[in-house]
């Protein structure tokens, strides 16, 4: 998180700017990311919520992921090349949740340390779902340009998180 606040100060400031409107907007992410600075403060004594509100939002501006899904019978393969800038960083941060009812294995799903949701996941015999970043396509935005316009959308309180 660091390499990506050097590059571009402007989208913490973003974050630290909007912290009380993301807490009105998005709850239940606003309150994943005070928990985490709570978790993490024990570590870096100055970790901010708007710091754990950037990492939840990594995926607005560094991922071009792609999926490819097939099905042969009942068995479901889900590929995902999780396309990320910074992987020296990003693959550090990826690991498996499993989410368990007691010791019976309800659904897999590849994650990113500090992101609230799923973007990748699969209940063996049954589904899978993805979660794939795409900027809007307007010749007239720069990637840079794109990337605001994302994080500005996740403030509109008439956009919901899925």
């Amino acid at each position: 998180m660091n390499s990506l606040v050097a590059q571009n100060p402007a989208y913490l400031e973003f974050f630290v700017a909007n912290e009380t409107q993301f807490k009105e907007v998005q709850p239940d992410v606003w309150g994943f990311a005070d928990s985490l600075r709570e978790e993490l403060v024990q570590y870096q004594a100055n970790y901010t919520t708007a710091q754990a509100l950037l990492v939840n939002s990594v995926v607005d501006f560094n991922s071009f992921c792609t999926s490819i899904i097939a099905l042969e019978g009942d068995d479901i393969a889900h590929v995902r090349n999780l396309d990320f800038d910074y992987p020296e960083y990003m693959q550090k941060l990826v690991y498996y949740q499993r989410f368990v009812n007691g010791s019976q294995e309800l659904a897999l799903a590849p994650s990113i340390a500090g992101f609230y949701g799923v973007y990748t996941a699969l209940k063996p015999g049954e589904y899978s779902l993805s979660y794939n970043v795409r900027y809007e396509h307007d010749a007239k935005l720069s990637r840079h340009e794109a990337i605001w316009l994302n994080l500005h959308q996740e403030l509109n309180s008439t956009v919901e998180p899925f």
